[in-house]
């Protein structure tokens, strides 16, 4: 019996020792793979985003930060990825409208380069929700000050990128940014979601009737709002309301057709808002 207790409390002991060794190990790699790096801003701070640590001048801010989990976890957002550039911009002429949105706006830059310049600023991140987006707005599209702003996103709350969501969660983010950008004197552009191949989504996810829906809303609040509908599904997509495989790369995103597809919408949308923004 007094040995077997004395065993176990040698156990015990070394279970301790053992324990909180690993914890010390577990606390340095936590600090010096995320929020506490020494290098990383914290709190209030005029400089939140995180300067680049390489010898060659590329930014490193997720090998900082460990991985993309955890970056997202200090800039959900991803309100760092424009902001220095912004700020460059501001001391320049006002463009004449300002892009936003998720991966088919980001990849916009690729497939029609020409568009892009001193009058079109390309502010798409792939990935993003509509909280996202809208998170982005103020400082990423109203804040240069464009007189039009495009925005397209709502396609990775359908497809739950982010996590679950609800209509109302996109009809409040696309709503809130309409308010932003009255606010700021821009005419907004509502940008129709494009369409998907719903083999290309998540199997529980019934995607081509919510983009219709969703579209309908769009076009509506762009009427309530004084604002402009592009509608750039009825010119990509199948009866069936897929993705044409003519314009596609994956059934999701958009080759050089595609973009050039939506061009002459996107022109006409331009110059209708560029109308109402001289009312």
């Amino acid at each position: 019996m007094l040995k077997t207790l004395g065993l176990g409390q040698i156990g015990s002991r070394r279970g301790l020792r053992f324990g909180l060794l690993a914890a010390v190990v577990g606390s340095v790699f936590w600090i010096r793979s995320g929020g506490l790096d020494p290098r990383l801003p914290i709190g209030l701070t005029s400089q939140p985003c995180p300067p680049a640590y390489s010898s060659n001048g590329e930014i490193v801010f997720a090998v900082i930060t460990g991985d993309a989990d955890r970056r997202n976890q200090r800039d959900w957002a991803n309100l760092c990825a424009f902001r220095a550039e912004n700020q460059t911009l501001k001391a320049k002429p006002p463009p004449l409208a300002v892009l936003i949105g998720d991966s088919i706006t980001a990849e916009w830059l690729a497939g029609d380069p020409q568009l892009f310049g001193q009058q079109f600023v390309n502010r798409g991140i792939g990935g993003q929700t509509s909280a996202q987006v809208l998170l982005r707005f103020t400082q990423d599209a109203a804040n240069l000050r464009p007189r039009i702003i495009h925005v397209m996103a709502g396609a990775n709350d359908i497809g739950g990128y982010q996590g679950p969501s609800s209509v109302e969660d996109i009809h409040n983010s696309i709503r809130a940014m309409a308010d932003i950008a009255q606010a700021n004197g821009a005419v907004l552009i509502l940008g129709s979601i494009t369409p998907i191949h719903q083999s290309k989504m998540q199997p529980r996810v019934e995607t081509i009737g919510q983009i219709v829906a969703l579209n309908g809303w769009l076009r509506a609040l762009a009427a309530q709002r004084g604002g402009v509908y592009a509608d750039y599904h009825a010119v990509l997509a199948e009866p069936s309301g897929a993705l044409k495989a003519a314009y596609s790369i994956d059934g999701v995103h958009l080759n050089a057709a595609g973009y050039a597809a939506m061009r002459p919408m996107f022109d006409a949308a331009i110059k209708q808002a560029e109308a109402k923004a001289g009312e």
